[in-house]
C-alpha cells in the first residue's frame, strides 16, 4: 500500500559557487563526467537514498526499477548541505 504523490519539489545540486547545477550557470554535461550508472549512484545518494546493494556493473534499467521500488520520501530530510 505505497502513497503516490502529485508533485515533490527535490533538493538543488549546487556547484561549488554555490549556483544551481544547470546549463544556464556553465555547468559541464553529466555524461561527459561519468558514467550513467555511477551518476544514478550519484544522484540516489544526494537524496539520502539507500544504495547498498546498487553497484555501477547493473544495467541502468536494474537501477531505476530498484530505486523506483524502494524509494523512501523520508529519507530525503537526510541530505546533508555541503557548505554554511
Amino acid at each position: 500500500n505505497k502513497k503516490y504523490i502529485s508533485y515533490l519539489h527535490l533538493p538543488l545540486a549546487m556547484q561549488d559557487n554555490k549556483f544551481k547545477l544547470s546549463k544556464q550557470n556553465h555547468a559541464k554535461a553529466v555524461m561527459d563526467i561519468d558514467t550513467p550508472q555511477n551518476l544514478l549512484l550519484k544522484a540516489l545518494n544526494f537524496l539520502g537514498q539507500n544504495t547498498t546493494d546498487l553497484n555501477k556493473e547493473m544495467k541502468v534499467e536494474k537501477i531505476l526499477s530498484l530505486a523506483v521500488d524502494r524509494f523512501e520520501l523520508n529519507l530525503m530530510g537526510q541530505v546533508k548541505i555541503l557548505w554554511d
